[in-house]
């Protein structure tokens, strides 16, 4: 795991955006987080990566084939991701990053997994750390006990 620091100020917003782009879609990204600095007339945003610089895609080659998770997915166990992955794409078009960099296909379909979700057990998840925890565990947790479709929530009493 590494960090890149991007600094966006008014004065140079579409170069350095369009440095901060390319960076973005030339490396494996774990995660994105951004802050507004307030400094009068010098304010800037300020943008930390944290991107996996042994995955480096090859320049060139098309990604691997896309996994089907329907099927490779048992039908209550599907219905878990597709929850988690509509909150995911909700939660990355409302910070305007992308969804990958939230969670990962990979690493939704390990939740929907889950026998017992709990912050511990999303930390087991690779590529799951604290800092996915802390910005979403809470949240992606609550979808999963929530809006468990195998969760029986009838009363025998």
């Amino acid at each position: 795991m590494a960090y890149r620091i991007f600094r966006i100020g008014h004065h140079q917003e579409l170069e350095t955006s369009e440095i901060l782009n390319q960076f973005l879609n030339s490396q494996i990204i774990l995660s994105v987080e951004k802050r507004f600095v307030e400094c009068g007339m010098d304010s800037f945003w300020s943008f930390c990566v944290d991107y996996d610089p042994k995955k480096l895609p090859e320049k060139g080659k098309p990604p691997g084939p896309r996994t089907d998770w329907k099927e490779v997915l048992d039908e209550p166990t599907f219905a878990k991701f597709a929850l988690l992955r509509n909150l995911r794409n909700k939660k990355a078009e409302a910070k305007a990053i992308p969804s990958y960099t939230i969670f990962t296909n990979e690493q939704l379909a390990g939740l929907a997994k889950l026998k017992e979700p709990t912050l511990a057990a999303m930390n087991e998840i690779p590529g799951i750390g604290d800092a996915k925890i802390k910005n979403y565990g809470e949240d992606f947790l609550k979808a999963l006990t929530a809006g468990d479709p195998t969760e029986d929530k009838t009363d025998d009493a």
